[in-house]
């Protein structure tokens, strides 16, 4: 018996027909008036009684195959109403499944997993954005405390958009020295992007219990986009060789516009985002996430599924990669004029990158259906990496071959133009296009865990409407029987 809900009056109608039927603003009523049912139950209960009418009962079938099926098939829709035939309270197989789903109790049931609506990736800017976006994302970085592991950077980051400079976001306009105080600007923020990431800062949640690993990857995926958008400025900047006078303080003028739009807002951005979650992060009363950090990190057991390894590989491929690209770009003491033992460390790491990309790559089609166009954009994106990998071996052979010239042979083969940062020149175009397939995978997976959660989100409304129609028709029934 439903002794939870305020009950309509007269809830059911009898039909000549037989059976009884209750009208879909009833049943609305019924479910917003519970406190059996948490508010996520509740929505789902309420878009499964929309689907179920305006789809004339079609949508029951989500429960075939489970202990309901039987009452589920006998319901029917008739004007906007749900029936309920006479057959359910008199043949003794649907009679038992109508007893047996009144009683079932959604309360004790698991929470529905719904998908996260926040997390998304940056977008690239190409405009200045507007004073109140601004202002919100300035907000959100004071609202950091002191003692969390990223407070550090944030306060930087909020000098630094006030600093009077090339890269100032607020509080005045942006002044303009020369190019070398241009580097100099962009460095220090570039730095802080990465001490973000570092092991005193997200780096240091890498096994936190508290800590969502879809959250973990998103910012981890953040950070290359962001380092993307930093290679693009560090490009830019690069062509003012051989300007000077006007020119160049023209120059000056439109890279240093460039930097603020294209990597120092999604910075901005990226940091607030980053700033709200992990103040939620270990907090009173917080519980451990699903998906915690401590439990992706692990080593799947033999008994896991291709799934949970495609998303241990993939993990472990965004942070192999997040490292790698962060030393190719902002760490030039790596280069040095001869072929170092830093250089093949990085050659060490790109050995490593291949590695896990061979084996998720392996497994990933099968763990995540593809429509014909989506599996054209994964393919040719595959053919580019592959085809970095084969040079990779190439040149770091040539280079372990040949410690002292084999820059001077890379450069000599039109593979370079600096021979102290030939490695680097060689490296930089991969860094971009491996950003792309992971963005493309992580899209994918995303696009395909959100799908299973909404379709199971909606068996479980279903299923808790089926079973709350359930004990509202035994109650009534034995209303009748009193009477």
């Amino acid at each position: 018996p439903t002794q939870d809900v305020a009950k309509p009056v007269l809830l059911w109608r009898r039909l000549q027909r037989g059976g009884m039927q209750i009208s879909r603003d009833q049943l609305q009523q019924l479910i917003q008036l519970s406190v059996q049912h948490p508010p996520a139950q509740k929505q789902a209960m309420l878009q499964a009684l929309v689907d179920a009418v305006d789809g004339g009962g079609s949508a029951f079938a989500a429960l075939a195959g489970t202990p309901l099926q039987p009452l589920a098939s006998a319901l029917r829709v008739q004007a906007g109403c749900l029936v309920v035939p006479d057959a359910a309270f008199t043949q003794e197989g649907l009679r038992s499944c109508l007893v047996d789903a009144a009683a079932g109790v959604a309360a004790e049931e698991d929470p529905l997993p719904l998908a996260d609506a926040t997390e998304a990736l940056l977008v690239e800017q190409s405009a200045p954005m507007e004073a109140m976006q601004l202002r919100h994302a300035l907000e959100m970085l004071l609202t950091v405390g002191e003692g969390t592991q990223i407070s550090a950077v944030v306060h930087m980051l909020l000098q630094l958009a006030q600093l009077d400079g090339p890269l100032r976001m607020h509080g005045g306009p942006p002044s303009y020295g020369d190019l070398n105080n241009f580097h100099q600007h962009l460095n220090v923020l570039s730095n802080q992007l990465n001490v973000l990431h570092e092991q005193s800062g997200l780096g240091g949640y890498l096994q936190s219990p508290f800590f969502s690993r879809s959250k973990f990857e998103l910012f981890a995926l953040q950070h290359v986009q962001l380092m993307v958008w930093l290679q693009r400025v560090q490009q830019g900047a690069a062509q003012a060789a051989g300007k000077a006078g006007p020119d160049l303080q023209q120059f000056l003028l439109q890279i240093a516009h460039a930097a603020r739009v294209l990597f120092f807002q999604p910075l901005l951005l990226h940091a607030a985002q980053v700033a709200q979650y992990v103040r939620s992060v270990g907090a009173v009363g917080s519980v451990e996430p699903a998906d915690s950090m401590q439990q992706a990190m692990q080593y799947p057991s033999d008994s896991a599924s291709d799934a949970e390894r495609v998303e241990w590989l993939h993990l472990n491929l965004l942070i192999q990669f997040q490292s790698l690209y962060r030393d190719v770009l902002c760490n030039a003491a790596v280069f040095e004029l001869h072929y170092s033992n830093a250089e093949a460390g990085l050659f060490q790491a790109f050995s490593r990158l291949e590695e896990i990309y061979t084996h998720l790559i392996g497994r990933f089609p099968a763990s995540c259906p593809l429509s014909e166009q989506e599996q054209g954009v994964l393919t040719q994106l595959c053919q580019k990496v592959v085809k970095y990998f084969q040079d990779g071996k190439q040149i770091k052979a040539v280079l372990e071959q040949n410690p002292s010239q084999g820059k001077a042979i890379l450069v000599a083969n039109g593979l370079a133009s600096n021979q102290q940062f030939a490695v680097r020149e060689w490296i930089m175009p991969f860094m971009s296009c491996f950003a792309d397939l992971l963005k493309v995978l992580w899209t994918l997976w995303t696009q395909l865990k959100r799908k299973k959660q909404s379709m199971a989100a909606s068996r479980r409304g279903i299923e808790q409407l089926t079973r709350l129609v359930a004990r509202c028709a035994l109650d009534q029934q034995q209303q009748q029987q009193q009477q």
